[in-house]
């Protein structure tokens, strides 16, 4: 039986699925997720920018309080490994995805780190605040 996404709960037109990611820098860190991995601002507000992608969104959230004192920012960014989620992204071209994420302050693994997943090509790196992404291209 299929459900309409009303009778689901689910706002008509709204995406389906998306992630909040908090941020020292909501502007930088949105800007890295637009230019490097193609989502669009749809919104800008003084403490998020909501992006989107291929049906996800992700709100950039700026931190306050507590969080935001007690977060430790390291330049370049360490990588935050102790985080219980991964953000998945696929790409056309890891190689020519690198020189973006780089630029904007971001990284990725060695190239020799490259491992093979369900038919893609994976690669683990971070973003310029040091979340743990995964970039991920189908393989030839």
């Amino acid at each position: 039986m299929k459900r309409e996404a009303g009778q689901m709960g689910i706002q008509a037109g709204a995406p389906g699925v998306g992630a909040v990611l908090f941020a020292s820098d909501c502007r930088t860190l949105a800007n890295f997720y637009a230019e490097a991995l193609g989502f669009v601002a749809l919104e800008r507000e003084g403490d998020f920018v909501r992006l989107e992608r291929d049906g996800f969104e992700l709100l950039v959230h700026a931190m306050h309080g507590d969080a935001a004192s007690q977060t430790r920012f390291d330049v370049p960014p360490r990588r935050r490994s102790e985080s219980p989620i991964k953000l998945v992204f696929t790409v056309d071209n890891i190689g020519a995805t690198r020189d973006v994420v780089e630029r904007l302050a971001g990284r990725l693994d060695d190239d020799a780190e490259v491992w093979r997943f369900r038919g893609s090509r994976a690669l683990d790196g971070e973003d310029p605040e040091g979340n743990v992404i995964q970039l991920r291209e189908h393989a030839s």
